[in-house]
């Protein structure tokens, strides 16, 4: 744990995503928050500023299925404000393939497996993220409630996600917490089964499977039960190898702490705008 609470800002990503300012060799840097990413990741051309040269591959798989190949590089520091965090093994991949033509630069993405020492407290609402102390944990989970959470991990144990349980009458479903998703949810068909969703009522839109697009289902309400916290949003019904996603529309009306070491979670709802 820290001496002292580090807060450090989110920052808007182009109207749907959060970043993060981070130091790493000697300068400034944007990383994405990206908590569904499993690992940290650096552009090459940061690797290649820190000293991080290739050293075998970290191999992982979307929600969808798909699988990931990416060169490991190995420890890289990242300092968080105050905080310094200890990258033992980094993703290389060019970040901004992924976004639209004339979208600014992104240095990395910041991992939940990177802020493993610590506990924090994700409060996108609010545009922030606190690692917290001993102290300012228990202050603060002293007035939330507790969520069942359980890590997930991938590539030989070096990848961190995390899931929320959603209660329902036949046993929890596990959802990722993914700030880096843009659906409020995301839901596997078997899950949707569980909560008792008819995919073939009226107001429900089907998408027809394409060579690029998994079948889908859009429903315009769904309510979930995290701890005792009904959270209701639109929700996506598509192949994928977890029970669902909770994404960014939905973590940005809660606030979450997360203590990464002792695997337990706490919520609280934010006040509506």
């Amino acid at each position: 744990m820290l001496p002292t609470p580090v807060v450090a800002a989110l920052h808007d990503f182009q109207g749907v995503l959060r970043t993060v300012d981070v130091v790493v060799a000697g300068k400034p840097r944007r990383f994405l928050l990206d908590t569904g990413a499993g690992v940290t990741v650096l552009s090459p051309l940061l690797a290649a500023e820190a000293g991080c040269q290739p050293a075998g591959r970290i191999t992982g798989f979307r929600m969808g299925g798909d699988r990931l190949d990416l060169p490991r590089c190995l420890g890289v520091t990242i300092l968080l404000g105050t905080a310094q965090l200890r990258v033992a093994e980094a993703a290389m991949f060019a970040v901004g393939a992924l976004f639209p033509p004339g979208w600014p630069a992104v240095d990395g993405v910041l991992s939940l497996q990177t802020l493993l020492p610590h506990a924090l407290t994700l409060d996108v609402g609010g545009g922030t993220l606190t690692l917290e102390t001993i102290s300012s944990l228990h202050a603060r989970v002293a007035v939330m409630t507790p969520v069942l959470m359980r890590p997930g991990r991938q590539a030989g144990g070096a990848a961190l996600d995390v899931f929320l349980a959603a209660s329902t009458a036949r046993g929890p479903l596990w959802l990722e917490v993914d700030t880096g998703n843009l659906a409020p949810l995301l839901l596997a068909p078997h899950a949707a089964e569980v909560l008792g969703l008819d995919l073939a009522h009226p107001r429900v839109r089907h998408a027809a499977a394409t060579s690029e697009d998994p079948e889908t289902w859009d429903i315009p309400e769904v309510t979930l039960q995290l701890g005792n916290i009904p959270v209701t949003a639109p929700a996506q019904v598509r192949e994928l190898i977890v029970d669902g996603n909770i994404g960014l529309p939905v973590l940005a009306r809660v606030v979450l702490t997360l203590d990464l070491v002792a695997g337990r979670a706490w919520m609280k709802a934010r006040a509506r705008p």
